[in-house]
């Protein structure tokens, strides 16, 4: 049962390791390129290097603010998504359905290579 499987790892290793368990032990189908895996890496590694990967728990509100590389129109809702799923995969939540809200905003300043600054806080209902 997996059940049981789940709740050993939680009484062994808490839900950080349970989040590492279910990324090694579950196949989910997802096309990513290299782009995709790229910029997934840069976003661990600058994740890693800040120690930002804090595993939260708790149900949470994002503001983002995306900074355009040039002037060409973009689609905001096209940025949102892979950067929540390369937040997930770096460890600063356990799952992206923990995002309850979220402020998304493209700015009008150009940042040669783009920038996107993220502020997450815990959910208090």
């Amino acid at each position: 049962p997996a059940g049981a499987l789940v709740e050993q790892q939680i009484r062994d290793h808490g839900f950080e390791g349970l989040h590492v368990w279910l990324r090694q032990h579950t196949r989910v189908m997802k096309r990513v390129g290299e782009k995709g895996h790229q910029y997934r890496a840069d976003v661990q590694e600058y994740v890693l290097r800040n120690r930002l990967n804090k595993g939260y728990r708790e149900p949470l509100l994002m503001y983002m603010d995306f900074y355009a590389p040039d002037r060409r129109q973009r689609d905001l809702d096209n940025h949102y998504k892979p950067l929540i799923d390369a937040l997930e995969h770096a460890c600063v939540f356990l799952d992206d359905s923990q995002i309850k809200g979220h402020r998304t905003l493209m700015q009008q300043e150009i940042i040669k290579g783009g920038k996107v600054v993220v502020r997450l806080e815990e959910l208090v209902y």
